[in-house]
């Protein structure tokens, strides 16, 4: 099975001398850019937004938050503390496309409950399909309950008329989305009897736009159309958000309130219909610059020590796994088997006040194997000053000195850099070189004799240009007469073939081709093994590109066809 990546969580605690699990409140809004909230004073005229400002009050407002620039990458590495390269989840994931996350990962939601939390998500999940569960994914990725939208409103579906999944059972609902989020939030809260994880994932203020319920925004939308005034509408919709939050607030209160720790969020930034100067549609949601991956982050609750504060630390949205994960007592690091690598950094010391400086010197984000805007997939890293963007489709490269240029006019690379700014421009490239660089079993194999062959990677070293890659073909059987490797671009389409292929036909039950076979390399078996070594060239052009290897292992009497396959790999080529 395919190990992949938007959707969220969080958790809580109480900070005396030490941190105490406590309730937390998760919430996301969709699109919903730095911009777009009042009190970060980044637009020109966001809309009011008076309850999540009085979060930043009484908490701490992040300014140099970070996400991936769509929906359900940011998605997937909030519920596993994993970049979006490891997931697999780089873009957006609906109705049979994209990349799902895979039910292989280890989520927040299970960790919690194995170490006695209840987790609901009310909202959108975005994050699969039929193939990773259907309408039970979010159930099956383990959150005890489950209410919400599947993916975004796809027309004829509004705000007022849509399909709503409640643990696996779908009907229609006729209740504002927005609305219905808050309200299962309130049942599902109320009913619990030990400390909760309730993570709301709203739909708003994500397209199709729309005028809400007139009580919850104070624009004047009559006789206006979203198609000539989408940043009214958009606006009108980002304070509906607000107002509900503030009855949600009302009807959890005081005393509840004063034990549960909240978070508010963005997925990713302002869409570029609803940007306005000095943001850019060229800038907003679906790029890897400012506009897009920028995003509002602020905690509140009895875990900040001296609220009111406003951090400029680097944090981002992998950070969430680990910061919860502590908030709760529990060691991520411990929690998580050890092959599985995590990328985030609890940043709860910036909460305590008790960080010293920066806990990570990079934030990296990401975009890639989408099924449109091909020309937008690529890299970003950037440390406290500068910023690296790397576009995929045109292996083409800018470079930002962001506190001086925070909207990214100026690329430095039009000219010679100062020492200052080849030292710096070093660094972001060496960061996004290392992080490009990985390897992870994809599709699972089929047993022979002696259970299932596996591709095992010789010293941890992971795919590098110039480097010779080296993959043992293991647990074979003693009968195994020999094995071939097979190497391939995709694993989605060989030909007119769908990927992973079942190979039931061929005499091979159970068995699927998970890679397409572009290359196939005889291997020699010898006790029980079979090595496997490929050369990458020194050509930078191949940097961050992926291929995929599975072997065909000749065993008699594994099956009619007397031949099984290993479990599959996905390998991205670093530096």
């Amino acid at each position: 099975m395919i190990q992949r990546l938007p959707c969220l969580i969080l958790v809580t605690v109480l900070c005396a001398t030490s941190v105490v699990a406590q309730n937390t409140l998760l919430m996301v809004a969709d699109d919903v850019g730095v911009d777009a909230v009042a009190c970060y004073k980044e637009g020109t005229a966001p809309p009011p937004t008076p309850n999540i400002d009085a979060l930043a009050k009484s908490g701490v407002l992040f300014r140099n938050a970070y996400t991936n620039p769509i929906c359900s990458p940011t998605r997937a590495t909030l519920l596993t503390g994993r970049y979006c390269s490891r997931t697999g989840v780089g873009a957006v994931v609906s109705y049979g496309r994209g990349v799902p996350l895979s039910l292989d990962e280890v989520t927040l939601p299970e960790v919690l409950n194995a170490n006695g939390h209840t987790c609901a998500m009310l909202g959108k999940w975005h994050l699969g399909d039929a193939r990773n569960g259907g309408d039970l994914g979010p159930n099956l990725a383990g959150f005890n309950y489950y209410a919400g939208h599947m993916w975004n409103l796809k027309s004829p579906e509004t705000y007022y008329s849509w399909r709503k999944v409640t643990n696996g059972k779908a009907r229609t609902s006729k209740v504002y989305v927005t609305t219905d989020n808050v309200n299962e939030a309130i049942a599902w809260i109320r009913a619990q009897t030990k400390p909760w994880v309730c993570v709301i994932t709203f739909n708003a203020a994500h397209a199709p736009y729309h005028a809400p319920p007139s009580n919850l925004h104070t624009y004047n939308l009559s006789g206006k159309t979203p198609g000539k005034y989408p940043a009214l509408f958009f606006k009108a919709m980002v304070q509906a958000i607000d107002t509900e939050i503030g009855r949600l607030f009302q009807s959890l209160g005081p005393a509840t309130m004063a034990k549960t720790n909240v978070i508010f969020m963005g997925d990713n930034g302002t869409p570029g219909n609803a940007s306005e100067p000095p943001f850019t549609s060229a800038h907003a949601k679906t790029s890897l610059f400012e506009g897009g991956v920028n995003v509002p982050l602020i905690v509140s609750g009895p875990i900040v020590t001296g609220g009111g504060r406003e951090e400029k630390s680097l944090v981002t949205s992998v950070d969430v796994f680990a910061t919860v994960l502590e908030l709760e007592g529990i060691d991520a690091r411990k929690a998580v088997p050890a092959a599985i690598p995590l990328d985030g950094v609890s940043f709860v010391p910036y909460l305590t006040n008790k960080a010293t400086g920066s806990l990570r010197e990079f934030v990296y984000v990401e975009r890639f194997g989408g099924f449109h805007n091909k020309q937008k997939d690529g890299q970003a890293v950037r440390n406290n000053k500068y910023k690296l963007v790397h576009l995929d489709q045109s292996n083409t490269s800018s470079f930002y000195n962001l506190a001086t240029d925070p909207f990214e006019k100026n690329n430095l690379l039009s000219r010679s850099l100062t020492s200052v700014e080849k030292a710096n421009y070093d660094a972001l490239q060496a960061e996004l070189d290392r992080l490009r660089g990985d390897y992870w079993p994809i599709a699972k194999g089929c047993p022979g004799n002696s259970g299932v062959p596996r591709l095992a990677l010789v010293g941890n070293r992971t795919p590098r240009l110039g480097k010779p890659f080296v993959i043992d073909v293991v647990d074979l059987d003693a009968k195994a007469a020999g094995a071939v490797g097979i190497l391939g671009l995709s694993d989605t389409w060989f030909g007119p073939i769908r990927l992973p292929w079942v190979l039931d036909i061929l005499g091979m039950p159970g068995c699927v081709l998970a890679a397409s076979p572009d290359l196939m390399t005889g291997l020699a078996v010898s006790q029980r093994s079979a090595r496997w070594t490929t050369t990458l060239p020194q050509a930078r052009a191949l940097l961050g590109k992926q291929f995929f290897q599975q072997a065909l292992v000749l065993e008699a009497g594994s099956n009619r066809a007397g031949m099984i396959t290993s479990h599959g790999g996905r390998a991205t080529i670093g530096g």
